[in-house]
């Protein structure tokens, strides 16, 4: 596989995944509403790509307790593998998802409107890297100024360029010593759509880089899920991150 893709880590969804998010430097994001309570909610399995011949049984069903607005859980899927073990995304109920599995462990799963393709801006994209550092750097370059000396030598000036109008807020970090570990969560403000998301980046010297990440960018009418679906991917992957 492409050492310069990036998908969301086979090592997370392998796993259970739980809150237990530290703080650091920084303030905290806005918490999840007031009236979120556990809600079942589906689990949706994705076609997959995969670059390692799958073993192991499922650990998801096809339902699964959200924490989640009353208003807003029937307007909410969770999507996992085809064979239902990687750890699931939030989005929106009835859209389409694909999902990938690389051979390093890296891993993906993207959540797209019907009558678009994973590639179209607006949708839900989670993905991780355990393994190939060209990935994870790529997947925090934007955002985490220490990752270029960290891992960035001899690899291609990050692809991408900031935002006109762009919030950062730190959760833990942002570090530059051995260990790092850093929790951040991003906003900008670009009209319809504003994109919201959430980055975990940890590097030693002797282990190298890990990283993983999610954006939500939906359409106004589904503008508001964002900030239940990133909340959602920063607690399901805090122990592991």
């Amino acid at each position: 596989m492409h050492r310069h893709r990036t998908w969301i880590s086979a090592a997370l969804g392998m796993t259970t995944m739980l809150l237990a998010a530290a703080c650091g430097g920084g303030s905290t994001p806005a918490p999840a509403p007031s009236t979120a309570i556990d809600k079942i909610v589906p689990v949706i399995s994705c076609p997959t790509t995969r670059g390692v011949h799958p073993h192991g049984a499922a650990h998801y069903e096809t339902q699964l307790a959200a924490g989640v607005s009353p208003a807003t859980v029937s307007q909410l899927s969770y999507y996992t593998d085809s064979r239902r073990q990687l750890s699931p995304v939030l989005g929106p109920r009835g859209w389409k998802c694909k999902a990938a599995v690389g051979a390093d462990g890296g891993t993906r799963i993207e959540v797209f409107a019907p009558g678009t393709s994973p590639s179209y801006h607006l949708r839900v994209d989670a993905q991780a890297e355990p393994a190939c550092q060209g990935c994870a750097y790529a997947l925090v370059c934007h955002f985490v100024a220490a990752a270029k000396q960290q891992i960035g030598s001899g690899f291609p000036r990050c692809a991408e360029t900031p935002h006109v109008v762009e919030r950062l807020t730190w959760v833990r970090g942002p570090a530059t010593a051995d260990p790092t570990d850093d929790l951040l969560r991003f906003e900008d403000l670009y009209v319809p759509s504003p994109r919201h998301g959430v980055v975990f980046y940890k590097w030693t010297r002797s282990a190298g880089a890990s990283a993983a990440r999610e954006t939500c960018a939906l359409p106004p009418t589904y503008a508001k899920l964002c900030t239940q679906i990133v909340n959602d991917f920063q607690a399901r992957n805090s122990t592991s991150f």
